[in-house]
């Protein structure tokens, strides 16, 4: 998914940090292009991030784990957050806050990590924001 995005800047905020990671890890990328992913980005800092900026907001989007299951999962900046699933209406999709995301996307083999398209509110961020 990244690899097809020539000016995805979360994308590439992405691999840089994932490079430090060892072991598996789950990201959660907006089920957007990369133009809109850009603007909210931008719209987020009022200005283009900088790169230090892009990778707290990769590591507030990427988790140690092979994949995302029911109960509490920390990010790799620390913020802890809680998965649940069984949603009404939506028995294959789960949440993480305001994001929701799809248990079909499981990945096939769990020891390589994951990637969940999230779909997030109406308004805001469809991706989470580092720690302050």
């Amino acid at each position: 998914m990244c690899a097809r995005s020539r000016i995805d800047l979360y994308c590439k905020a992405a691999a840089r940090v994932m490079r430090e990671v060892d072991g598996p890890v789950v990201f959660l990328h907006p089920n957007m292009g990369d133009d809109q992913i850009t603007e909210e980005l931008i719209a987020w800092r009022g200005r283009p991030p900088t790169g230090a900026e892009l990778d707290a907001v990769a590591r507030a989007n990427l988790f140690p784990v092979t994949r995302l299951t029911p109960g509490a999962v920390a990010s790799l900046d620390g913020h802890n957050r809680e998965v649940v699933c069984g949603l009404p209406n939506e028995r294959l999709a789960c949440r993480i806050d305001h994001l929701r995301f799809n248990l079909r996307n499981q990945p096939r083999a769990p020891e390589d990590g994951a990637v969940y398209s999230v779909f997030g509110p109406q308004h805001g961020q469809n991706f989470f924001l580092p720690l302050p």
